[in-house]
């Protein structure tokens, strides 16, 4: 009895995922730039060269004037206003994080209900992975290990360390993720 998972099953009452969502990332805007008040565009959502969604933005001092246009067999559009907030960083400067219109809360992620966007805890998605079993977290991890530090990472395998990378972070990294594969398989996959 136990064991690496056990005790999970396959359930169709799971909550809603995050990661099937629309989303609008402040980290995502900060780092291309587009968070300079003044500053207009439009942002898409398409899934082989399908347009899906489409929002139109324009930033102020104090927010973010977004237009959503979904389309969800016919085009509707839903017009708000997300409050900016921001946290002093250690070294100066400030961390820009969004307000969420339903509860207030200081966010750097909201995702799109159909009627807006919202936070995670106000529409009540999870994250992907805690959802997952134990086993799916350890290949999860172990996939994303193995594409951050081979050059060559396919189907679960690589040999050539990733340029740039430090031989001694290689190594550290590495060692990580052979114990992930031994706990995955066992000592009887190494022999």
């Amino acid at each position: 009895m136990g064991g690496i998972g056990s005790g999970s099953y396959p359930r169709n009452d799971k909550a809603p995922e995050i990661e099937r969502t629309r989303c609008l990332d402040v980290r995502f805007l900060r780092k291309n730039n587009l968070l300079k008040p003044g500053t207009s565009g439009t942002l898409r959502w398409s899934c082989k060269d399908d347009l899906l969604s489409q929002l139109h933005y324009h930033v102020g001092r104090d927010g973010i004037h977004v237009q959503h246009q979904d389309h969800a067999g016919a085009w509707k559009s839903t017009q708000q206003t997300i409050r900016f907030d921001y946290t002093p960083c250690h070294f100066g400067g400030a961390r820009c994080w969004f307000l969420c219109p339903g509860c207030s809360r200081r966010v750097a992620v909201l995702s799109d209900s159909g009627q807006g966007f919202l936070c995670r805890h106000c529409l009540g998605l999870v994250h992907r992975t805690s959802s997952q079993g134990k086993r799916d977290r350890l290949f999860s991890q172990k996939h994303k290990l193995g594409e951050q530090i081979f050059e060559d990472y396919e189907r679960g395998e690589g040999r050539l360390k990733k340029r740039g990378m430090h031989w001694r972070t290689f190594k550290q990294q590495l060692a990580k993720y052979r114990q992930l594969e031994q706990r995955l398989y066992g000592s009887s996959h190494f022999k």
